[in-house]
């Protein structure tokens, strides 16, 4: 799950190292791509076992985390 997030983040770091290297900065935008591609259909292909599960990142305040649970309606907008 961390991967999806990730990815994002790969292709920021990517793009400000590489802002006068066109080609480069393209390149990590689909690194980026692929990574993400390949983190979602890791999880699509493990989502029986997986659905329901979740991942708390970090407990903002006593009984509010940001949190992230993967359920049927939130693999249509990975």
């Amino acid at each position: 799950m961390v991967w999806v997030l990730l990815a994002p983040l790969v292709a920021l770091i990517g793009t400000v190292v590489f802002s006068r290297r066109p080609d480069l900065r393209e390149g990590t935008a689909f690194l980026s791509g692929g990574l993400t591609l390949a983190a979602v259909l890791s999880l699509y292909l493990r989502f029986e076992e997986l659905k329901g599960q979740t991942w708390v990142l970090w407990e903002l305040f006593p009984g509010i985390p940001l949190a992230f649970r993967l359920d049927g309606l939130g693999m249509l907008f990975l």
